[in-house]
C-alpha cells in the first residue's frame, strides 16, 4: 500500500542545490576515464579465497568482464552541470520531479548515437535538457510546445510563447523569466529543438497524442 507523505516546496535555489548534488558525481574533465578502466589505477579491490577466486574466473570467462556494453553512464562536462542548474526554476517543486527529470536525461543522454556537447549553438545535449526539463516542470507549455516542434514553421521559442496563451500563466510566466535570463534561447527555431522527441514524448506521465506504428512481424 502506499502513503501519501508531502514535503516543503523547494524554492528554486533548493531544485538547483538538489540537481547539483545528483549530477556532481558524473561531470568529467575532458580526458578523464569513463567505465570499466575508470578504477583501474585505484589500489585496492576484492580479495577472495582460492574457491572464490576459481569461481569468479569461471564466471568472468564464460560471461567477459564488460557489463552493459549497449548502454553509456552518464556523464557530464562542467559546462552540462551548469546548465543542468540553470534549468532548476522550469523544475517542479518537489524532490521526486526534479529526480525524474535526472532520471529521464540519463536515459535520453545513453541513447545512441552520442549527444555532443559541443558544436553550434544551441548544442544538443542542451536542447535535449531543455525540453525536458519544460516537458517534466511545465506540463500545460509541453502540451502546446512537444506538437509545435514537429511542424513545419520558422517560430522561434520567444515568439512560440506568446502564441500560446492556453497554458498555466505561472509556466508562462516561468518559461518567460527563464528567457529573459538566457536571451540567446529566445531567437532558436523551433524546428532546431525537435532532438529525441519521440522518447521525451514517451516519457511523459500523459499518453501520447499518437504512438509510431510498429513494425511488421515477418512470419516464418
Amino acid at each position: 500500500f502506499q502513503l501519501p507523505f508531502w514535503v516543503q516546496p523547494l524554492p528554486p535555489a533548493g531544485r538547483q542545490q538538489l540537481l547539483h548534488g545528483l549530477l556532481t558525481d558524473s561531470v568529467r574533465a575532458p580526458g578523464d576515464a569513463v567505465g570499466p578502466d575508470r578504477h583501474a589505477s585505484q589500489p585496492g579491490g576484492l580479495h577472495v579465497g582460492d574457491p572464490e577466486k576459481e569461481l569468479v574466473e569461471a564466471m568472468l570467462l564464460r560471461h567477459g568482464t564488460e557489463v552493459r556494453l549497449d548502454t553509456s553512464p552518464l556523464t557530464l562536462t562542467p559546462a552540462d552541470l551548469a546548465f543542468f542548474e540553470t534549468l532548476a526554476p522550469l523544475l517542479g517543486d518537489t524532490p521526486r520531479r526534479i529526480k525524474r527529470f535526472v532520471n529521464t536525461c540519463q536515459l535520453l543522454f545513453a541513447m545512441a548515437p552520442p549527444l555532443s556537447p559541443q558544436g553550434g549553438f544551441p548544442p544538443d545535449r542542451a536542447v535535449v535538457s531543455l525540453i525536458a526539463a519544460i516537458s517534466e516542470g511545465l506540463p500545460t507549455v509541453a502540451s502546446y510546445l512537444l506538437p509545435a516542434l514537429e511542424a513545419p514553421t520558422q517560430v522561434s521559442l520567444g515568439a512560440f510563447l506568446q502564441s500560446c496563451p492556453g497554458a498555466a500563466a505561472d509556466e508562462r510566466e516561468r518559461l518567460s523569466t527563464w528567457l529573459a535570463e538566457h536571451a540567446q534561447w529566445q531567437n532558436v527555431r523551433l524546428q532546431s529543438l525537435g532532438i529525441r522527441l519521440d522518447m521525451i514524448r514517451r516519457l511523459r506521465f500523459d499518453k501520447p497524442a499518437a504512438l509510431p506504428a510498429a513494425d511488421p512481424v515477418s512470419q516464418p
